[in-house]
């Protein structure tokens, strides 16, 4: 893998991570605000999802339903991610260039992986309040910008294959 972070970084995200996720419906919050604000960021994400580009989002009636699986699926997927970052690269880069591929066969591209973590980033700073400190913070973007960097990198490799285009990752702001 090309890029790494700093275990102290790794630590501070496993450990606010498992702190969230002991929240009453966390899960729940997590991937349906994450896709919410995914949504506004790039509203023409919506038909990747099955919802209609032209129409609101919205977590309630029928629409909550679905919103609800495909945000459970993000949560499931970083909750698979943070398991696996330690010591192994091997094992972290794998499961990120499959994570790449089954982004690319979804249709999302190396922009909308790095809007979803933007998004989530929103998200968990909203989640986590005062515990969101300037070196949480800072842990955060660390990891995140490495996994949105190694999946982008797989999803393009895919996309080059099949016969899409892309112009690749694209850095996350801090704001």
């Amino acid at each position: 893998m090309s890029t790494s972070f700093s275990p102290i970084s790794v630590m501070k995200v496993i450990n606010s991570w498992e702190t969230v996720r002991q929240k009453n419906g966390f899960d729940e919050q997590l991937g349906i605000d994450t896709l919410l604000v995914l949504f506004k960021m790039d509203p023409g994400i919506k038909k990747v999802f099955g919802f209609p580009v032209d129409k609101e989002v919205k977590a309630q009636g029928m629409q909550r339903m679905g919103i609800l699986i495909h945000g459970l699926r993000i949560v499931k997927m970083l909750d698979g991610i943070f398991s696996v970052m330690g010591p192994d690269e091997d094992i972290f880069a794998e499961i990120l260039a499959d994570m790449g591929e089954e982004h690319c066969q979804m249709g999302l591209s190396p922009e909308h992986f790095t809007l979803l973590c933007r998004a989530f980033l929103e998200v968990m700073e909203n989640i986590m309040g005062n515990d969101w400190t300037s070196d949480i913070r800072t842990a955060w973007f660390d990891v995140i910008q490495v996994v949105n960097v190694e999946i982008a990198k797989n999803l393009q490799a895919n996309m080059e294959s099949a016969p899409l285009s892309s112009s690749g990752a694209v850095a996350i702001s801090s704001r």
